[in-house]
């Protein structure tokens, strides 16, 4: 079987990390791993970020994202060439671009970025704000989710900006200003 490149994303407080997860060729549990019948680690990577507000950055990761061990590079860091990228909630698409031995590999995968959002509605939750007004902001939110993991990343986008809007009530600027302190 042929190479099959694959990524993995995590978010936090303050950074987006992605991680090769192509694993090791095995013929029975991972065919389209790295190396004996497969290319070995190696080649250059480029990853397309589209950031929520349509913002595309074209970011060239070193060989050592695949070849050092964790394979997990940081798309905040400044040192690499086309970032860092801008933390916003939201839905990121990333293709990850492969050249090896002059063969192009890609693979695409979606975040969805809560982590403003996820800290407001928490605040949110403990304020004077009545019951049937957090509820409602909460089922959207899980609409939002819903959406993502139905791979309808527009429809999550449009409810996210439904979201924003509804708690533009609670301080005049959004999510971001809710007294979230984050």
């Amino acid at each position: 079987m042929a190479l099959s490149i694959k990524i993995g994303i995590q978010n936090t407080k303050s950074a987006m990390y992605v991680t090769d997860t192509t694993g090791d060729y095995n013929a029975v549990s991972n065919p389209g791993g790295w190396g004996t019948s497969n290319p070995a680690r190696g080649g250059t990577i480029v990853m397309n970020v589209t950031q929520p507000d349509g913002t595309v950055k074209n970011i060239d990761l070193p060989t050592t994202f695949v070849t050092t061990s964790p394979y997990t590079a940081d798309l905040t860091n400044v040192a690499f060439s086309g970032g860092p990228i801008t933390l916003i909630d939201g839905v990121y698409e990333i293709e990850a671009s492969y050249t090896v031995s002059s063969v192009e590999y890609t693979y695409t995968a979606y975040s969805l970025r809560t982590y403003n959002l996820n800290c407001a509605l928490g605040k949110l939750a403990l304020s004077d704000l009545t019951k049937t007004e957090y509820a409602e902001l909460k089922l959207e939110y899980d609409r939002m989710v819903q959406a993502f993991e139905c791979e309808d990343y527009v429809l999550a986008n449009e409810i996210l900006a439904d979201i924003n809007e509804m708690l533009v009530d609670c301080n005049g600027t959004g999510t971001l200003n809710c007294g979230c302190g984050c």
